[in-house]
C-alpha cells in the first residue's frame, strides 16, 4: 500500500503550509502545499495547537464547529457533513459513549481542565485527532502506521 501524503509528511491531519513555521518542521521540504514534520509527534503537536486555537480564539466548542473550520463546506472538494459524522462515530467507539456533533468540548489544554477530568479529556482529544487522521488518510493507512496513537498522545503532551 502506498503511504498517504499526510502520513508521508508526518502531518496526519494535512495541515496546509502558511507563513509561519511550526516547531518540528522539516528543514528541507518537498511538498509545497502541506506542512512536513520531522516526526509524527510534531505533526500531532501542531494539530493540537490548532485545535486549541479554534477552541479558545474562534470559540469552536463542538466537534462539528471545529470540523466546519478545519474542512469548510465552502471548499467544493469537502464533504464536511460526512467528515463530522465519521469523526463522531469513531470518537464514540473509542470513548465507549456517544459523542454527537453538538456535544460541548472542554479545552484540550491540560491547564484548563480539573485534575479529576484530565485523563478523560486527554483520551477524548486523542480520539478526536485520531478520528480526523483516519478521515484525512484512510482507516487502512492509519491501521498500518505503527505507533500512530502513541505519537498523538506525545503530540498532546508536547503541545502544552
Amino acid at each position: 500500500m502506498k503511504t498517504t501524503r499526510g502520513l508521508r509528511n508526518n502531518n496526519p491531519l494535512n495541515i496546509r503550509r502558511g507563513p509561519s513555521r511550526w516547531m518540528g518542521s522539516r528543514d528541507e521540504v518537498q511538498d509545497l502545499r502541506f506542512c512536513e514534520f520531522k516526526e509524527m509527534r510534531w505533526g500531532f503537536r501542531a494539530a493540537f495547537r490548532l485545535m486549541w486555537t479554534y477552541w479558545k480564539v474562534y470559540n469552536r466548542r463542538t466537534i462539528a464547529a471545529i470540523i466546519e473550520r478545519w474542512c469548510p463546506p465552502t471548499d467544493a472538494q469537502n464533504d464536511t457533513g460526512a467528515y463530522i459524522v465519521s469523526v463522531c462515530r469513531s470518537v464514540s467507539q473509542r470513548m465507549g459513549i456517544n459523542y454527537y456533533s453538538s456535544t460541548p468540548l472542554l479545552s484540550p489544554r491540560p491547564q484548563d481542565v480539573s485534575e479529576l477530568r484530565l485523563e478523560e479529556q486527554q483520551r477524548l482529544w486523542v480520539a478526536i485527532v485520531m478520528a480526523m487522521a483516519e478521515v484525512e488518510n484512510g482507516h487502512a493507512a492509519c491501521q498500518q502506521c505503527k505507533g500512530l496513537e502513541e505519537a498523538a498522545k506525545k503530540g498532546l503532551e508536547m503541545a502544552f
